[in-house]
């Protein structure tokens, strides 16, 4: 009997921990939301973006001028 009451408590003080932090976490979204929606009268400024030219890497392939392909022959 004393198991399950012990059982019991425990399972209650998890539960009820459970509920506050489910309230605490939605709580702070909440104020954060709120923090958020006064901000709207600031100016905000954008950074522009800058694209930096990277020198050429040399490539050691030659390219050929005249290609010549060779002709397939299909089996049937």
């Amino acid at each position: 009997m004393f198991y399950l009451l012990f059982f019991c408590c425990l399972c209650f003080c998890h539960l009820v921990v459970g509920i506050c932090f489910i309230y605490w976490k939605h709580r702070k979204t909440d104020q954060e939301v709120v923090g958020a929606d006064q901000t709207h009268n600031e100016e905000i400024t954008y950074a522009d973006t800058t694209f930096y030219k990277q020198k050429a890497q040399k490539s050691g392939i030659k390219q050929e001028e005249e290609v010549v392909y060779a002709g397939v022959v299909t089996r049937s």
